[in-house]
């Protein structure tokens, strides 16, 4: 028994990382499964400064941390689509970051975002042609969750979430498909 144990003990060793544990990626210059910099505080103006450091617009606390609408420095490795947009942030209690959604403004196309993205975390899984009334991209790969949803005559939102979250996310998507598997097709 105890020399399975130690086998058991080894394997696990050597995968690293326990599932579920996994390296921050920087997306738009954020720690995404990481830690911010700096503590993120209240901003002190309203509108806070383009150059003032990450604050929250606006924020509420929630059992696990803290979410809101996030202000973040101006910064010019972020794509044109992402610069002048507005953020809302879940930053768990230890201050990992855990999603973001970058909300644009109407001037960018789906077609813009869904190329820069593309660029780097390659062609969505789940595109859809923009209709005259929206378009839907979604990525989903192991170090991140993407999706982007652009209302033609509107604003585009773009949300990033954490290895962990979307782990939890295609958890529960099965968890669904296994429960309703067994009901009916007709009504």
């Amino acid at each position: 028994m105890k020399s399975i144990a130690l086998l058991l003990a080894s394997v696990l060793f050597a995968q690293g990382a326990p599932a579920g544990a996994s390296e921050p990626i920087t997306v738009l210059g954020l720690p995404l499964g990481g830690k911010l910099p700096a503590p993120v505080g209240k901003c002190k103006n309203a509108p806070p400064k383009r150059d003032a450091g990450a604050c929250w617009v606006y924020s509420r606390k929630w059992p696990g941390g803290v979410s809101g609408s996030l202000h973040l420095p101006d910064d010019p490795s972020r794509p044109t689509w992402a610069a002048y947009a507005m953020f809302e942030a879940s930053i768990a209690k230890d201050g990992t970051l855990k999603e973001f959604t970058v909300e644009s403004s109407d001037v960018y196309s789906f077609k813009t975002i869904v190329d820069s993205i593309s660029s780097r975390f390659g062609r969505p899984a789940l595109p859809t042609p923009p209709s005259s009334y929206m378009g839907f991209a979604s990525w989903d790969r192991a170090e991140i969750g993407i999706t982007t949803f652009c209302k033609i005559s509107g604003p585009c939102y773009t949300k990033f979430v954490s290895a962990e979250v979307a782990a939890d996310n295609r958890r529960r998507t099965q968890e669904v498909v296994k429960r309703d598997a067994a009901r009916p097709i007709a009504p």
